[in-house]
């Protein structure tokens, strides 16, 4: 439902129902024993489980001009519950994880400047999580086993801000910078230790999380013959961040940036593209992981591409 009560205020309510229904036939992960036969004497696990939720969400709008508009939301999310399929225990593959609630509340502004040749954006967050749901290794598995379970409490709060500023009619700048705070308020089931240099489970750092994440691209048009010369290079930054549940210093992904350029050539209805990724070759991981030995799945290395394309439409 959306109401415009006034020309400068609005307001807008939803609600979804959700129902999920979850079924699970599988072998627990476990040896077989000795002999060629030996799986065929594991019982299948055999179950189902469903979950419904109700979650509402509401927005005020102020538009206080032309250039700027702010607004504030509260939300109530839901992510379903699921099982864990690598597990080894029957027990747990019968018990999987509930689903995980959420509150947020979100304060932002969308705001033009310099006649609209400047556009920055903020955003404010806070997310208050129950029964949130996390995966962990477990302790000394061979080969290794991931859980999923419901971890307890957490907040995540921050702030966001994007961009971009259209210097001259040809030089555009983007840009973006954000800040999570990630913390757990309890957390179930986690003695200490190991958490990595952490002391107690609640002081163990959100795993994937930077604590924040920077953005910077500029880009560059000129009318050449026929059609319209585009040059990008962009520049993206993270720091130190953990890679797993308990904070395994080893698992740590250092800090890194990454270094994209393109070049292109639009004419008529075609497109021809020249670009580069990771262009200073940066060593980093999308997945490291510990089981009889680590492993690390490096990210994408310096790569060049071209691409060429043709738009088809009424014209």
């Amino acid at each position: 439902i959306d109401w415009r009560f006034t020309d400068q205020w609005s307001a807008s309510a939803g609600v979804r129902y959700t129902k999920d229904e979850k079924d699970i036939w599988v072998r627990p992960l476990v040896s077989c024993g000795t002999t060629p036969t030996g799986c065929n004497n594991l019982a299948y696990i055999d179950d189902s489980r469903d979950w419904s939720n109700t979650s509402p969400r509401f927005v005020v709008k102020y538009a206080q001009n032309d250039a700027m508009n702010w607004y504030l939301s509260w939300s109530r999310g839901y992510r379903s519950g699921n099982y864990n399929a690598r597990t080894g225990s029957a027990q747990v593959l019968r018990t999987p994880a509930n689903p995980e609630t959420n509150e947020s509340i979100e304060l932002g502004a969308k705001t033009e400047w310099l006649d609209r040749r400047l556009r920055v954006n903020v955003a404010l967050f806070n997310a208050d999580y129950t029964d949130i749901q996390r995966t962990a290794t477990v302790l000394n598995s061979v080969p290794s086993i991931s859980t999923l379970t419901n971890a307890g409490k957490a907040t995540i709060k921050g702030i966001e801000i994007d961009g971009s500023w259209l210097a001259t009619d040809s030089l555009r700048f983007d840009f973006s910078y954000g800040v999570t705070d990630a913390k757990y308020d309890e957390l179930l089931g986690i003695a200490c230790p190991p958490c990595g240099d952490k002391t107690q489970p609640t002081d163990l750092e959100f795993d994937k999380l930077a604590p924040w994440t920077a953005n910077l691209s500029v880009t560059y048009t000129k009318d050449i013959g026929p059609g319209e010369l585009s040059t990008r290079v962009s520049y993206s930054r993270r720091p130190e961040y953990d890679t797993d549940f308990r904070n395994t210093v080893a698992l740590r992904q250092e800090a890194f940036g990454l270094l994209d350029a393109s070049i292109g050539y639009d004419f008529g209805p075609w497109n021809v593209s020249l670009w580069g990724r990771n262009l200073e070759n940066t060593e980093f991981v999308d997945i490291i992981s510990l089981g009889l030995g680590y492993q690390a799945y490096g990210g994408q290395p310096r790569t060049y591409g071209l691409s060429i394309g043709r738009t088809f439409g009424n014209d």
